[in-house]
């Protein structure tokens, strides 16, 4: 059987890229960054303990949008980042989002090549957000 869930990420702040190329689906710079934080992803999970039941990602949703930094007071660029992962054994979605928290935290909140830095802060938003829409393949 295979297993699917769907997760999110919150407010990843897409440091190489331009705000307003995220907006546009048709843009070389979106199709870049999808590709790039699905690689990213796929690697994560590659090294954690479910690098054996696990299968791949991938990005389904982007959401580029302007925040309000409380800290700096100031406006900035962040991407919610909606994303499938693809488990071949009964891997429970608390352990995908633990092997995930855990990784980006050895990281220092970074993911790769994708150009995303995420935050602690985020984690919770991350916990809270995955959505343990599973359903089983033949």
């Amino acid at each position: 059987t295979t297993e699917i869930y769907t997760l999110s990420l919150h407010d990843a702040l897409p440091i190489s890229f331009n705000y307003n190329d995220l907006k546009n689906d048709a843009s070389d710079a979106y199709l870049n960054f999808i590709t790039m934080t699905k690689d990213a992803l796929d690697k994560i999970f590659l090294t954690t303990v479910i690098t054996r039941d696990f299968q791949g990602t991938e990005v389904m949703k982007i959401d580029p949008r302007i925040v309000h930094n409380e800290e700096t007071n100031m406006m900035e660029p962040k991407v919610d980042v909606d994303f499938l992962v693809q488990t071949r054994k009964n891997v429970t979605l608390d352990k995908i989002k633990g092997q995930l928290i855990r990784s980006l935290r050895n990281s220092n909140f970074t993911m790769g090549k994708a150009g995303l830095i995420t935050s602690s802060s985020n984690m919770s938003d991350f916990s809270a957000r995955g959505k343990k829409n599973k359903t089983s393949c033949a």
